[in-house]
């Protein structure tokens, strides 16, 4: 049976009670009666007793007297007291105490409203737990819980709803709501909202919400956050933060800032200002903008616009374990797993660039398989096409490209290494070293080794080795050049000097447009300008100062100074010693001079000529005189 208590009131007037149901009232005289659906009034329990105004206790004790408090012991009594309120008939055990206007119905048995005004509770019981409502609402204003929200509570708040939540709490909050989201709280907030799941919680966070079947989720702090269809994750402080994907993720953390977001499992970020993570087990911490998507493992340190993006490759469960700290607008993407960017503005790896690194500077690049590589420094350099094993110190605008594996530029400018592997480019501007691995460029202006490994050019300006002239050098000087399967040659200093066309073992050391060409292997020119030694077969062969001296076809054969002198064919062992003009063709074993001054004494070789082309000598000793060179007179 249901029944309903008020005080001081006149029982003898009030309505008869329903079918099935009596009233419980303290009459005019104080004293607790009861009237039935029959009309009948008689005290409670058989006898007169007054009630004590300052204690009526519900349940436990059966004695009854003036000395003791007023006790009910029926489970399907409702009590009401206060003003305007209403326990429908269908609800027992419940009490409203305090306030006006509250409402308890429709099978919300064992529930409380207490002080408060226009609170309700309305069809709590829960069928599907089997369990009565059993719910409380203290000290509310224009708040209810019903539809199944059995063991729920809500104190002081004011404009809170429950609904389909089974134990669940508002405490001292505002405008907040509670929807089909069993052992959940919302406490100290304004706005707040739970909408379906299980054991989640809001505390002191303003307009923030837990929705979509979220579970063992938290916000605690901040306002205006978000955790969307998340498990076990949390919203520590800040505002406009948010926790959600479209299938349901977990352990995830955002630790205060402003406007950030978490769509993957495992992954947190802290502070910071409109950073996104889409990747699992990956962290964003401090910053702005950042953005780390579907590149588990990684990590983006204090930056701002900067991007991990795609790079895992889960045919082969390559995770992206990859880092950028600090710097602006820095991005590693594209299955470049393992790498790294630390400071610097505008630098990217990317496409298949595993286990690479960056590290300070403006618009870097290592990308297209460019594998193990590194910058260090410098503004617009770059490193591609399968470069692996490489690195760029410094620098402007220097490049390694096209699968020049374990090759660096060492600062300069405008440098480019392709197709060259194990190669270096150290200092200076604009110098290119293309299919010539080993090889070594040490500063200096547009200088080039092209087809040549194992080379060096160190300083100077223009200088090239080309053309297969593998072990071959050139130190210093301007645009000198060693070309066409010259091996082992060197040009030192001087300016415009040549060294090609297979003459290998070959020297030009200083001088002015001298050249050693077409075959002349082992052979020297030694400062002087314009001199060539030349035509094949000019092997060990030397010219020595001088302008325009000429050898060909001569071997081991020398020309010492002079001008426009010639050691022509078949001219082998011989020597022209300065002088003007001077030619020896077909004449092996000479040695050719003009004006010859002899101090001391000399003979022919094995009655052999002198070889003299003019009248005469003096020598210290004697006059000797020539016909067509040979020694005719002496005169002592």
């Amino acid at each position: 049976m249901a029944g309903l208590i008020q005080q001081l009131t006149d029982i003898t007037l009030t309505a008869t009670p329903s079918i099935g149901s009596y009233l419980l009232s303290i009459d005019l005289d104080g004293i607790l009666k009861y009237k039935t659906d029959f009309g009948t009034i008689s005290p409670v329990g058989g006898v007169v007793t007054n009630v004590n105004f300052e204690e009526v206790a519900f349940g436990g004790s059966t004695v009854l007297d003036s000395s003791s408090n007023f006790t009910i012991q029926k489970n399907d009594v409702n009590l009401i007291f206060g003003s305007n309120h209403i326990i429908n008939g269908t609800s027992s055990g419940s009490s409203i105490i305090g306030g006006s206007g509250s409402l308890i119905s429709d099978t919300s048995d064992f529930s409380v409203i207490a002080g408060g005004l226009s609170n309700s509770i309305i069809n709590n019981s829960n069928p599907y737990l089997g369990v009565p409502s059993s719910s409380f609402i203290g000290s509310s204003l224009n708040s209810s819980i019903f539809n199944g929200s059995a063991g729920s509570s809500i104190l002081s708040t004011l404009n809170g709803q429950i609904e389909y939540a089974a134990g669940t709490s508002l405490i001292s909050t505002y405008q907040s709501c509670i929807y089909g989201n069993g052992l959940s709280s919302i406490i100290s907030s304004s706005y707040g909202e739970i909408y379906n799941g299980s054991q989640n919680v809001i505390l002191g966070s303003d307009n923030s919400s837990i929705l979509g079947g979220s579970q063992k989720s938290s916000i605690l702090s901040g306002q205006d956050n978000l955790i969307d269809y998340s498990q076990n994750s949390s919203i520590l402080g800040g505002c406009y933060n948010c926790i959600y994907d479209y299938c349901c993720i977990r352990d995830t953390v955002i630790i205060g800032g402003a406007y950030n977001r978490v769509s993957k499992s495992c992954s947190t970020i802290l502070n910071g200002v409109c950073n996104v993570n889409i990747s699992e087990y990956s962290q964003i911490l401090g910053g702005c903008y950042n953005y780390i998507y579907n590149s588990r493992f990684s990590t983006i340190i204090g930056s701002a616009t900067s991007s991990i993006i795609n790079n895992d490759f889960i045919p082969y469960n390559l995770c992206s374990h990859s880092s950028i700290i600090g710097g602006v607008n820095n991005t590693i993407r594209d299955l470049s797993a393992n790498s790294s960017i630390i400071g610097g503005a505008n630098n990217c790896i990317s496409k298949y660039s595993l286990n690479s690194s960056i590290i300070g500077g403006v618009e870097n690049t290592i990308e297209y398989s460019s594998t193990r590589s590194s910058i260090l420094g410098g503004y617009k350099n770059l490193i591609n096409y399968g470069s692996e094993y490489t690195s760029i110190i410094g620098g402007y605008c220097n490049k390694i490209t096209n699968n020049s594996d374990w090759s660096a530029i060492v600062v300069g400018s405008y440098h480019t290494i392709y197709f060259s592997c194990s190669s270096t480019i150290i200092g200076g501007l604009g110098s290119t070293m293309s299919n010539s691995c080993c090889s070594s460029i040490i500063g200096g202006l547009t200088n080039n080794i092209y087809y040549s490994d194992v080379s060096t050019i160190s300083g100077g300006c223009c200088n090239t080795i080309s053309g297969t002239s593998s072990v071959s050098s050139i130190l210093g000087g301007m645009c000198n050049n060693i070309s066409i399967l010259t091996r082992r040659s060197s040009i030192i200093g001087g300016l415009c000097n040549t060294v090609l066309n297979s003459s290998d073992f070959s020297t030009i050391i200083g001088g002015y447009k001298n050249q050693i060409v077409s075959y002349s292997s082992a052979s020297s020119i030694s400062g002087g300008r314009c001199n060539k030694i030349c035509s094949g077969c000019s092997l060990n062969s030397s010219i020595i100062g001088g302008y325009c001296g000429v050898t060909y076809c001569a071997k081991q054969s020398v020309i010492v100074g002079g001008c426009k002198n010639t050691l022509g064919t078949q001219s082998d062992n011989s020597v022209i010693l300065g002088g003007n003009n001077l030619s020896l063709v077909n004449q092996p074993n000479t040695a050719l001079t003009q004006n010859l001054w002899i101090a001391g004494s000399m003979s022919p070789n094995n009655g052999g000529n002198f070889g003299l082309t003019n009248d005469y000598f003096v020598s210290g000793f004697g006059t000797f005189s020539f016909n067509n060179g040979v020694l005719v007179n002496v005169i002592v």
